[in-house]
């Protein structure tokens, strides 16, 4: 029978530490959850960009006010078998920790899979997003499907997962999976086995990466000057207050514009007041940024580009999460200048960076021109999948 475990998140971080928590064991679920997905991800892409390491995964299941995460490992258990007096959550789910020694009867089973639940708090709280990591004896060869084994572990999880939505009156379940290049998103080993069970892709991006280092392969910084525009760049410390107004039209725009397929978002404006909120838990979670905000002579906005990295992921490699250009300076030439300059900036203040990620939305074809333009590569394309959560006869959410 197989037996679903939630392991305990570790304590939340504290702003006055900067989101650090001393040093912290992680366990062996922990240490093996993090080696089959880096593991999957290099197999399916030849590249490890996206790989994390053991303290980054440690740090994403602390619970913030943004999201909390749920960490479940699935055993193969005969009935009676876990140890009376463990700890429950609130979903039912028996518990044991994520940090420390490990208990010693748990060592004694192998897990067969990993399921991680991101539960929005603040936006879009219909939606859950999770990822399924098969433990490394249930991944198919390359070009083969999933073993009957592999998919009924996985049916398992989808059964979970139902269990945790109907809990949490969540409704909409998407997961990202993410292939090689150039490989037939639909042929992949999870999007088949999704689609066979009812999922469908509600969104798809291509993901680039862009060399950084310091000296001759430096991002050479471009010519503010002659595009009639000032530039302002600034760290994660925040925006600076005569730019906000600026910064909150941008995120605005790059809210409603940047396109996001059918997966179901709840967008609210951005004030000044947001813009704190957010930067303040950026910094409270270990988050590190370099921005680079254009502005005309009015002062209003008219590019943003971010890159991010946090304190316990690689140094050498950091991800270009957002860029966007105000609706009236498209066309222009402006993306790749606010790209180029937080690109040079971050190389600059950041001597161990050697790399830089982003993705973009396969129909963003001015983003993705934007991309090329500057000489950054295709690596990987990712596709956003959503399962619905079933409704019971009642009309309630769940299984009946």
């Amino acid at each position: 029978m197989i037996t679903w475990l939630r392991v305990a998140e570790p304590a939340a971080s504290s702003p006055a530490s900067g989101g650090g928590r001393g040093v912290e064991q992680p366990t062996t679920a922990l240490i093996n959850r993090t080696f089959v997905s880096n593991l999957a991800l290099a197999e399916a892409t030849g590249s490890d960009m996206q790989a994390i390491t053991v303290d980054r995964f440690l740090e994403s299941l602390r619970p913030t006010q943004e999201q909390r995460r749920i960490f479940l490992i699935a055993l193969e258990l005969p009935e009676g078998a876990l140890p009376e007096g463990l700890p429950r959550d609130p979903c039912g789910f028996s518990t044991v920790p994520s940090t420390g020694d490990d208990p010693v009867w748990l060592l004694e089973h192998e897990a067969l899979a990993y399921l991680v639940i991101s539960v929005p708090l603040l936006q879009d709280t219909s939606s859950l997003w999770w990822q399924v990591d098969l433990d490394a004896e249930f991944l198919p060869l390359p070009g083969e499907r999933y073993s009957p084994e592999a998919e009924r572990i996985l049916d398992s999880a989808l059964g979970v997962l139902d269990e945790v939505a109907a809990a949490l009156h969540r409704t909409h379940l998407y997961l990202w999976n993410t292939v090689g290049a150039h490989c037939p998103v639909e042929e992949a080993p999870l999007p088949a086995f999704l689609a066979s069970r009812g999922c469908h892709a509600v969104h798809r991006e291509a993901q680039y990466s862009i060399e950084v280092e310091r000296g001759n392969h430096a991002p050479e910084a471009p010519d503010i000057e002659a595009k009639g525009v000032s530039l302002i760049l600034y760290t994660e410390d925040g925006c600076p207050e005569h730019a906000l107004p600026a910064l909150c039209q941008l995120s605005d725009t790059a809210e409603w514009d940047i396109p996001a397929g059918d997966i179901q978002l709840e967008p609210s404006p951005w004030t000044p007041e947001r813009i704190r909120d957010a930067e303040r838990i950026a910094r409270a979670g270990g988050h590190r940024s370099i921005s680079a905000l254009l502005i005309d002579e009015d002062g209003a906005g008219v590019a943003l580009s971010t890159i991010a990295q946090h304190r316990s992921a690689r140094p050498e490699i950091a991800e270009q999460n957002m860029t966007v250009v105000a609706r009236n300076y498209r066309g222009r030439g402006l993306g790749a200048v606010v790209k180029k300059a937080a690109l040079a900036e971050a190389a600059r203040r950041w001597p161990r960076l050697r790399r830089v990620g982003t993705s973009v939305a396969v129909e963003n074809a001015a983003m993705n021109r934007i991309n090329e333009s500057i000489g950054m590569q295709k690596i990987s394309q990712a596709s956003a999948w959503l399962k619905q959560a079933p409704l019971r006869t009642d009309g309630e959410l769940g299984r009946a």
